[in-house]
């Protein structure tokens, strides 16, 4: 499916640049994106980031609730201070991830590179999107 060194493939920018939105009603789609990303060292650091913050996450759920070693699951103290050991890296790095991503918005966002597609379309809805989180957090807070 992707382009290989004999020119047998699809390039990751061609699948971007050809993919439609359903419906026809989401804009530009993807266009612009794979651009954006390349010329963007805060944008490729901060979704990098991110991945591996999310990687760590998921290995301290994972080493708390199937545990590797024989002892450790009777061993409550170390078990959780395993758990909260990788949940601190991971928020650390998702804190990184996002500095990245408000550095890219800041810096190196182009209006005219990224008009009318997915990236642009979700800075127009912010406002939405932060009140619903915003009430979702409320809800799970009084919950």
């Amino acid at each position: 499916m992707y382009r290989i060194n004999f020119r047998i493939g699809h390039s990751i920018k061609d699948l971007l640049e050809a993919h439609t939105p359903p419906g026809g009603r989401l804009g530009r789609g993807h266009k612009g994106l794979y651009d954006t990303i390349n010329n963007s060292i805060h944008f490729q650091l901060g979704l990098a980031l991110a991945s591996l913050g999310v990687i760590t996450s998921l290995v301290a759920q994972h080493m708390y609730s199937l545990p590797a070693y024989v002892f450790i699951a009777q061993d409550f103290t170390t078990q959780a201070a395993l758990y909260t050991h990788h949940q601190y890296i991971a928020g650390f790095i998702m804190t990184g991830a996002f500095a990245h991503g408000a550095i890219f918005f800041i810096r190196d966002y182009n209006l005219e590179q990224n008009e009318d597609n997915v990236l642009a379309r979700m800075l127009d809805h912010k406002e939405a999107i932060i009140s619903h989180l915003s009430w979702a957090s409320l809800f799970l807070g009084f919950h």
